[in-house]
């Protein structure tokens, strides 16, 4: 069982009952679990009603089968949001690569919004060809960032190994200075 703290259940509650908000009931049980408030949701929601229509179109409908998902899809682009924005702070050609990801994803969600609300076969196997197509460009653009990420890892694995010799070096020297440490002699050397 889920355990929401009693302020979080005012504050749902409360959005319930005066009706201002738009999302589902499971979202009562999700969001706090997924550290996600009501209002961010909330403001997730338009934003995504106001930068991508088609998609908030489709998970319209989406919420009209199928609550749960909806809630998932939406706490899915708010945690794809924080990270681009994470990303954009510390590591900028990451950032880029990830936002074309970013991108491409948003297209596929689109895209299968539209796919799961398609009337006949027709539009379905046009859009399944487009949702190919995307999904190579998807694939292509996800191997770039896992190479950035071996990239990275390999750097700090090589520095981690230069510190490693580095200590193994100087290890009678780095003892000593923690004996003198512990027994209070020099207080302005590190361990």
């Amino acid at each position: 069982m889920r355990t929401i703290t009693k302020p979080t259940m005012i504050l749902l509650a409360a959005a319930l009952i005066i009706g201002a908000m738009s999302i589902c009931a499971c979202a009562q049980d999700l969001l706090p679990e997924w550290e996600i408030s009501v209002q961010d949701f909330k403001q997730a929601v338009e934003t995504i009603k106001k930068d991508e229509p088609d998609y908030y179109a489709a998970l319209l409908l989406i919420k009209k089968d199928d609550e749960e998902y909806y809630t998932e899809l939406v706490a899915d682009w708010i945690f794809e949001q924080r990270d681009l924005e994470d990303m954009k702070q510390h590591d900028p050609e990451y950032y880029n690569e990830s936002k074309k990801q970013a991108d491409l994803e948003k297209e596929e969600r689109r895209l299968t919004g539209l796919y799961r609300t398609a009337k006949t076969e027709v539009e379905k196997q046009s859009i399944n060809k487009k949702l190919m197509v995307l999904l190579d460009q998807l694939f292509d653009e996800k191997l770039r960032l896992q190479k950035l990420d071996v990239r990275e890892l390999e750097s700090e694995l090589s520095s981690i190994k230069r510190d490693i010799e580095r200590r193994e070096k100087n290890k009678q020297k780095i003892i000593e200075r923690r004996l003198a440490e512990l027994k209070g002699e020099d207080e302005d050397l590190e361990w």
